[in-house]
């Protein structure tokens, strides 16, 4: 597969987020000589800036008024470079922002009555966990599914930031720190895999 510029629409929920990192590393891996971009929320553009398979980030300024907004079109805009584009949301504004934007191929699930909006909508297939439903949407485009565990890289910076801000909320270096949240909203398709 050869795309000079791909552009990766994330998910907009940082749990999503993170489940979608093996998907788009498969991505990486099917376009390597390719600009690779992911187009995110602010509330999740950061967790993106972590993978270093990700070329760029764009931080998307729309909200849920996006039909009548002058960010909206920006983002169409800043996604006008891209020839090709992968939607991991299902929503209808995923897809009207890149015809919007032109971008020449618009891939992703066949939902949210977009069918029409995408030059490449595949069926959508309901069931198991989050990240395998990212990983199914990339196979059924035609591209090799890796390792399905999400990986970030943290720099030397990033580290040290967490460091200060736990310090600054009272926890002591060096001593264990341990964060659990095992339950998650909508089922067992979004928690973690015991």
């Amino acid at each position: 597969m050869s795309h000079a510029a791909v552009v990766v629409l994330a998910p907009n929920w940082l749990g999503d987020a993170v489940l979608a990192l093996p998907a788009i590393v498969d991505v990486r891996r099917a376009f390597p000589g390719s600009l690779l971009a992911v187009a995110a929320r602010g509330s999740v553009a950061g967790v993106f800036r972590l993978v270093r398979q990700v070329d760029e980030v764009i931080t998307l300024r729309s909200d849920s008024r996006w039909w009548r907004s002058a960010a909206f079109r920006g983002d169409a805009e800043s996604l006008g470079q891209y020839n090709l584009a992968i939607l991991f949301p299902n929503s209808f504004q995923s897809a009207w922002l890149v015809k919007q934007a032109r971008v020449a191929e618009r891939w992703g699930y066949r939902s949210d009555v977009r069918s029409r909006l995408l030059t490449r909508a595949v069926p959508r297939v309901k069931g198991g966990h989050q990240a395998e439903y990212y990983q199914r949407l990339i196979t059924a485009l035609g591209m090799q599914a890796g390792p399905g565990a999400p990986a970030i890289d943290l720099t030397a910076e990033t580290r040290a930031a967490a460091q200060q801000m736990l310090a600054e909320h009272g926890h002591e270096a060096g001593r264990m720190l341990v964060v659990l949240a095992p339950g998650a909203a909508y089922g067992t398709a979004k928690q973690w895999i015991p």
